[in-house]
């Protein structure tokens, strides 16, 4: 568990957009249990604060330094650093995919670029009269 100030607690609510009796019930506890959260009469299990952050898009750096500017939008987009545009799990899984593609093409180039040319009858140079 974890002690946070009870702005910060507050101030997630806000940026979520949700009613204390909403965050209670998403979280499965009692409305007084989450008021004393709030309050700072009561400490707020860490795990529940996290997933909270990560519901109103907060720094998933908080979580690990090596996800430091990335974010989860309410939309559940991943974002990278200084991107507008996130990515759906789709397109996140499809990721790998796209990296050995790449890959195998650029052998591909490195392959043809390494074979001896082949000329053929419009390589020559047209002698002029």
């Amino acid at each position: 568990m974890t002690t946070l100030k009870p702005a910060t607690l507050k101030d997630v609510r806000w940026k979520l957009g949700w009613t204390p009796e909403h965050i209670a019930k998403y979280l499965d506890v009692n409305l007084q249990t989450y008021y004393r959260w709030e309050d700072g009469k009561s400490r707020i299990p860490l795990p529940a604060y996290r997933l909270l952050e990560l519901l109103a898009g907060c720094d998933l750096g908080n979580i690990h330094p090596a996800w430091s500017g990335w974010s989860i939008g309410h939309n559940g987009e991943l974002y990278p650093p200084a991107m507008v545009r996130g990515m759906t799990p789709g397109m996140v899984a499809a990721r790998p995919w796209h990296v050995q593609q790449i890959a195998a093409l650029k052998a591909r180039i490195r392959r043809i670029e390494s074979e001896p040319r082949q000329f053929s009858m419009f390589d020559k140079k047209v002698s002029t009269l």
